[in-house]
């Protein structure tokens, strides 16, 4: 019961310390005591051995592209200090740029917590954001893909699977929304430069279906297979960046639209 008592605190100060954010990604957040959360960008040999361990777990699934196990890993940790390895490395992760499907993840497990602890609700608030974060994100990351059916398909499929969420988000009020939306944007803008090629935004194209298409035939006539993962290409800098700079002036319409609710239809008479 000690030891239950004592993790229990320990979550409830970190949890706090994210409540207290704004947003979340701020870099001037501190460190909480006892095991708790680090300050942004602090060095691993801060935490302790477990959950370096486990951050080190999270870096391997990352570059190795496998997003469910990475989902599952942040989402399921075993005990309170992975829980905090979790949140940290994610909230890392966002600032350093790395694939939005970290933020997607990042967004799920900070609405869970706060879903089951009334005194840290506030925590909904944080995950509003990075999932406004990973909207725009996608948005302009996705101009990025070669396969040019596959440009759009990273929001969509947000819009999606996070459509519960999305839902429960645009019930916000409306000047809670406005501040998020402020946020998101500066945000999107500062991790722009330094934001990679991401794979997860550019599947779903008919590129990845042509490659399916051919692995399946040659299979069936007996050729070599290429047994390798669908790779998507990239266009270069010179031809994304013009059009990101161009839909970055409408991301602001995109988040009211995806984040409003729909307008109550009165009885017709």
């Amino acid at each position: 019961m000690r030891l239950a008592s004592r993790l229990q605190g320990i979550v409830s100060c970190v949890l706090l310390s994210y409540v207290l954010m704004t947003p979340i990604m701020a870099e001037d957040a501190g460190a909480v005591p006892n095991g708790g959360s680090h300050p942004l960008g602090s060095p691993r040999q801060s935490y302790t051995p477990e959950q370096q361990a486990f951050m080190a777990d999270l870096d391997t699934l990352l570059a190795d592209k496998k997003y469910n196990e990475l989902s599952s890993k942040m989402l399921h940790p075993g005990n309170a200090f992975q829980l905090v390895a979790a949140m940290d490395w994610g909230r890392d992760q966002m600032v350093q740029g790395s694939s939005v499907a970290v933020p997607l993840t990042q967004s799920t497990l900070l609405w869970s917590v706060g879903s089951t602890n009334p005194n840290l609700a506030g925590l909904k608030e944080s995950s509003a954001f990075v999932l406004m974060y990973a909207v725009v994100a996608a948005a302009a990351d996705g101009l990025k893909c070669a396969d040019l059916s596959a440009q759009g398909h990273g929001v969509e499929e947000i819009i999606f699977k996070y459509g519960s969420r999305i839902k429960d988000v645009a019930a916000f009020p409306d000047d809670t929304k406005n501040k998020l939306f402020d946020q998101v944007l500066a945000s999107e803008a500062k991790t722009a430069p330094v934001r990679k090629d991401d794979a997860y935004l550019c599947h779903y194209g008919m590129a990845e279906y042509g490659d399916a298409i051919k692995k399946m035939e040659d299979e069936k006539a007996g050729r070599p297979t290429n047994q390798n993962a669908f790779q998507p290409k990239f266009l270069t800098r010179s031809q994304w960046e013009p059009k990101q700079a161009e839909a970055r002036k409408g991301f602001r319409n995109l988040l009211t639209t995806i984040f409003s609710p729909p307008p109550i239809s009165k009885p017709k008479p």
